[in-house]
């Protein structure tokens, strides 16, 4: 896959704004959330981009929900085709960079004239939206997801001021997000010598910099945090994700459990599941032992030991550390039959990702667990 030209560093705006220059991206269709705006610092950054890379914004567009609806999709695309942009510029968490790619998705459908390039500048780290070739949007309460190569962002800003201003659950939400996208990565179907290579780097990341960067901010620690989240979103768009992000959309979607909280509250769950896969109900070509090595190979990586078990009360611990709240029913569900449901409504094509297949009676079995 063609990598996005990257910028980090010190002089992360200014080598942005010379890269504008260069390429003559003027005209510009911004996406960015409100609280975005005000509270991240990105208003003074991309008023000093826009003089320093001579650039015209006519519209910043920030109608959309945290879990972006189709129909703002359509309504930002109705801004965007009036201005002609060179460049859509997405600055916001997932669902900022997910409502620009909806935009960029009709532009490709349209057809014609050369679509304009997208640009992602992330202020959380965890979704690693800016590193993929998919988006997450919702239409009458059930997800839809966007999957094409083009839409992954030519240009991907990294600055971890942005990331500054967000609450300590808001960070833990989105580091966990990142690390289930590098541990799911590892152990999906679809996983390969790439992939593995960016999910073990962003794990060396993240789970360093996620408790220091809740605990006390630090720009180091952010620095590496989105860097990891990075990573970990290079690793799915390669694989996809498996049965952990497959049962959070409806968590999400139900409850309004922010996404990476929704996605722990089974990854734990599911390690020891997918743990458990024989051979009859394996689903990675590789074979049943191969998936368990893999296992073994996770829980020594993160937890210290090749035990499944001690690979699942790291991750619960770790999310108790954080302050994140594991049990679905103080989250608003009402009982296991609710529960039941909830897991029913797994999105199919991440569980066909999942090395083991799922039995609902077996699964949910485990829980409370």
């Amino acid at each position: 896959m063609n990598a996005p030209t990257l910028f980090q560093g010190p002089s992360v705006w200014p080598d942005f704004a010379e890269h504008l220059l260069s390429i003559h991206a003027h005209r510009v269709f911004l996406v960015s959330g409100d609280t975005t705006w005000a509270k991240s610092g990105a208003a003074v950054s991309v008023e000093a981009l826009a003089i320093r890379a001579r650039l015209t914004i006519p519209h910043r567009f920030a109608a959309f929900d945290p879990n972006p609806k189709t129909e703002s999709v359509d309504a930002a695309y109705a801004l965007a085709r009036e201005c002609h942009p060179d460049l859509l510029l997405a600055i916001g968490g997932g669902s900022a960079i997910d409502v620009a790619k909806g935009v960029l998705d009709r532009f490709l459908a349209e057809g014609g004239a050369q679509p304009p390039l997208l640009a992602a500048v992330p202020t959380t780290a965890g979704t690693g939206s800016e590193a993929t070739r998919f988006a997450v949007l919702y239409k009458d309460a059930k997800k839809l997801s966007l999957d094409r190569p083009e839409l992954r962002p030519s240009l991907v800003v990294l600055d971890p001021a942005l990331t500054a201003s967000l609450p300590p659950y808001t960070t833990a939400c989105s580091g966990l997000d990142a690390i289930a996208q590098a541990i799911e990565s590892l152990w999906a179907v679809r996983s390969t010598p790439e992939s593995d290579a960016f999910a073990e780097e962003a794990l060396t990341l993240l789970l360093t910099a996620l408790p220091e960067a809740v605990k006390t901010g630090n720009n180091f620690a952010r620095a590496s945090m989105l860097r990891g989240a990075n990573l970990a979103g290079r690793a799915i768009d390669i694989t996809r994700t498996t049965a952990a992000h497959a049962f959070s959309y409806a968590f999400t979607s139900a409850h309004r459990i922010p996404h990476g909280h929704a996605v722990w509250l089974s990854l734990p769950a599911v390690a020891l599941y997918n743990a458990a896969v024989t051979d009859a109900d394996c689903q990675d070509p590789r074979g049943a032992a191969f998936v368990r090595e893999r296992i073994a190979h996770i829980a020594l990586r993160v937890a210290g030991g090749p035990s499944p078990a001690a690979l699942a009360a790291f991750l619960r611990d770790l999310a108790a550390e954080l302050g994140v709240e594991l049990d679905p029913f103080r989250l608003g569900v009402a009982d296991k039959a609710e529960l039941r449901l909830l897991f029913s409504q797994a999105n199919p094509e991440r569980m066909a990702n999942n090395p083991r297949a799922l039995d609902m009676d077996d699964w949910t079995s485990m829980w409370p667990f």
